[in-house]
């Protein structure tokens, strides 16, 4: 079977896939920071974080189908590398958001109660 690409485009592609992971990532976690806490904006957060998990876990199985169907170091590496990072980082994020929402609701709350 022949490789899916060559080496050199697996670096490009893994330089373009990894630096849109990171930007997303700073969108989506920055964002959820400030703004989606601030704003109150839960279903936009929770659909973000979904639509990055997802991402992250198509990733991981194109990376462990490359891997099964023999494909080399190179192609199956950059997938499965980019998705487990994604799912890494991004899967641990749901238990902040939950916490920052609580922790707004919970002050929303005091507020009203003065």
């Amino acid at each position: 079977m022949d490789a899916w690409f060559d080496e050199r485009t697996a670096g490009i592609l893994g330089g373009v896939i990894g630096g849109l992971i990171g930007i997303w990532g700073g969108v989506v976690v920055g964002g959820m920071s400030w703004w989606y806490i601030q704003k109150g904006l839960k279903k936009l957060a929770y659909s973000l974080w979904g639509v990055t998990v997802s991402a992250g876990l198509i990733l991981l199985l194109i990376g462990l189908a490359a891997l099964w169907l023999g494909q080399p170091r190179h192609v199956w590496w950059l997938f499965l590398l980019g998705g487990a990072i994604t799912l890494a980082v991004f899967g641990w994020m749901i238990f902040v958001f939950r916490a920052r929402f609580a922790q707004r609701e919970r002050q929303m709350l005091e507020t009203h109660d003065l």
